[in-house]
C-alpha cells in the first residue's frame, strides 16, 4: 500500500518539516487541491485562526469520506483548541512547534491507522463476499493471493504460481479471471489495479463513497 499524505498548511518551517519527515516514512506528500475522489492514508490540516471558520476545512474533508487518518495542526496546548478540532472531525492533533521526531511518531501512528482500516475492510469482505457474490474456488484462491500481498504488486508470474503451480498457462487466462474478479470486488470499493510492465496489486478504488462503504456493511450471506 502506497500512503498519501495530503499537507495543507502555509507555514514555511512546518511544510518544510513534512517535505523532510513524510518522505522519511516511506509516503508520499501531497498537495491541495486533490481530485474529488482521490483516497488519501491521512491529511494534516492547518487550523487557520484567521479564517471566518478556522475549523471549516476539516469538516469538509471528514465529510469527504476522502481520508482515513485526519490531523489537526494547532497553534498551541489550550485543550480548547484540542477539543474544538476533534469535535471538528480530527483522529488527533499536533502542535506546529512539535519537533521533526515527535511529528513522525504523530504520522507514523495515523499511518498505522490506515492500514488497519485497510485491512479490517479486506478481512470484512473475505469474510462475506463469498457469500453475497458467486466467487469459484479460484477466484477465491486468487482473492487471498491478494489479501496476503497486503497491497504490494504481485507479478504475473507469481500469482500464476500461486494459482497453477509449475504449470505452463497463457497470460490470457489469467487476465481473465483478473478481469472477472476485478468486476465482482468493485461493489466493495475494490479493485485489482494493473502496474503496467510489472503485475497486479488489490487497493481501494478512487471512487470509495459513503454508498460503497455502506455496501460492504450491508453483505447478507445466502442461506444454503
Amino acid at each position: 500500500m502506497v500512503h498519501r499524505v495530503l499537507v495543507v498548511a502555509s507555514d514555511v518551517h512546518l511544510v518544510r518539516t513534512l517535505t523532510s519527515v513524510i518522505p522519511d516514512l516511506g509516503a508520499e506528500m501531497a498537495i491541495a487541491p486533490i481530485q474529488p475522489h482521490e483516497l488519501l492514508s491521512a491529511a494534516i490540516i492547518a487550523v487557520d485562526s484567521q479564517a471566518s471558520d478556522p475549523l471549516q476545512k476539516l469538516r469538509d474533508l471528514r465529510a469527504s469520506d476522502q481520508v482515513t487518518s485526519l490531523l489537526a495542526c494547532i497553534s498551541g496546548q489550550a485543550e480548547e483548541e484540542w477539543i474544538r478540532a476533534h469535535d471538528a472531525g480530527a483522529d488527533d492533533c499536533i502542535v506546529k512547534t512539535l519537533s521533526a521526531e515527535l511529528l513522525s511518531a504523530k504520522i507514523r501512528r495515523a499511518l498505522s491507522r490506515a492500514e488497519a482500516w485497510l485491512e479490517c475492510r479486506i478481512l470484512h469482505m473475505m469474510r462475506h463476499l463469498h457469500g453475497s457474490v458467486d466467487l469459484t474456488a479460484l477466484e477465491q484462491r486468487l482473492l487471498w493471493c491478494f489479501v496476503e500481498s497486503k497491497g504490494l504488486v504481485l507479478s504475473k508470474t507469481e500469482i500464476c504460481r500461486w494459482l497453477w503451480g509449475e504449470r505452463e498457462v497463457e497470460a490470457k487466462l489469467l487476465y481473465e479471471h483478473v478481469s472477472t474478479l476485478r468486476s465482482k470486488l468493485l461493489r466493495c470499493g475494490f479493485t485489482i489495479a494493473n502496474v503496467r510492465g510489472v503485475g497486479y496489486r488489490l487497493e481501494p478504488t478512487t471512487a470509495v463513497s459513503t454508498q460503497l462503504v455502506e455496501a460492504t456493511y450491508d453483505f447478507s450471506p445466502r442461506l444454503g
